[in-house]
């Protein structure tokens, strides 16, 4: 059984994608090179339309996920923003209050 078949390298490719894992990561975690993850993973086998289509919906969902969780964190800073200028304007009213 070649190791590096067309499902083999699919795995791989999902894998990496669906837990945006990068090459370095994945090379740290199994103990091979960075290279020769990236040969084993440009290895072009004939991939089926049924194979590429698994990938792109793989990039689209982590996309999608990416986006969101871009959206909630600006959400959070703005809220976050809006609060910190309200007590800084609380204080700076407060302190004014006080010096008459």
């Amino acid at each position: 059984m070649n190791p590096y078949s067309d499902g083999h390298v699919l795995r791989i490719r999902l894998f990496r994608i669906k837990h945006g894992i990068t090459l370095r990561e994945l090379s740290a975690q199994s103990g091979i090179t960075v290279q020769r993850i990236n040969c084993i993973e440009r290895m072009e086998f004939s991939l089926t339309p049924r194979s590429r289509e698994r990938i792109l919906c793989a990039l689209e969902t982590i996309l999608h996920s990416r986006i969101q969780n871009t959206a909630i964190a600006l959400r959070d800073f703005q809220c976050e923003r809006e609060r910190l200028f309200d007590v800084v304007m609380e204080k700076a009213e407060g302190g004014q209050d006080a010096a008459k």
